[in-house]
């Protein structure tokens, strides 16, 4: 996961250079939209990655016993305080 975090940071400066570039007239819009597309998918991996590995340690948690218990639902009387 640090690997695409390296490279969503390494995507996020060459946004940065493609619009530099382009605000100087050394290169076209097409760059800076590359890069741009480049970076959103870099991006969505990640979240994705981070999404699927904290599935996971869930799945390991619960494999394992779960560590936790169910409260009793509260009597009609404590309820109404």
């Amino acid at each position: 996961c640090e690997a695409l975090r390296k490279a969503a940071r390494a995507a996020r400066d060459a946004v940065a250079l493609a619009q530099n570039q382009y605000t100087n007239g050394l290169a076209d819009f097409n760059g800076v939209l590359d890069a741009q597309r480049s970076l959103l998918t870099f991006e969505e991996t990640v979240t994705l990655s981070e999404g699927a590995i904290s599935e996971h340690l869930i799945c390991v948690y619960k494999a394992l016993g779960g560590g936790w218990s169910a409260l009793p639902a509260p009597e009609p009387e404590e309820a109404g305080r």
